[in-house]
């Protein structure tokens, strides 16, 4: 049997560093600090769409994703999130198939 596992999860991981370097560079365009912005990642895993980021950033992200008493929010993730959730998904989508056909898997 063709093993069609592994060009997806190529496939799906060429999706996961396009889709951080296009995060990467919102949070920058938002006015986040590089160091902040360069821990983000965005990984796809079982159909899920997650972002991660520093453990030692933690902090500091959430306050600037969700604000502070003092600081006002620069919501980054919640509007990648949402700009690009159906495109992601479509994009997942288009990935797995082009791998199976790549794969022999389906003709």
């Amino acid at each position: 049997m063709t093993d069609f596992k592994t060009p997806i999860k190529a496939s799906l991981g060429q999706l996961s560093k396009s889709l951080t370097d296009g995060l990467r560079k919102d949070a920058i365009k938002a006015g986040w600090p590089k160091e902040y912005a360069n821990s983000l990642q965005v990984i796809i895993l079982n159909g899920d769409i997650t972002i991660k980021y520093s453990k030692e950033l933690e902090t500091a992200i959430e306050d600037l994703e969700y604000g502070t008493k003092t600081i006002p929010p620069v919501p980054v993730l919640r509007k990648f999130i949402d700009k690009y959730t159906t495109d992601i998904i479509n994009d997942i989508m288009e990935s797995s198939v082009l791998a199976l056909i790549k794969a022999d898997a389906i003709p």
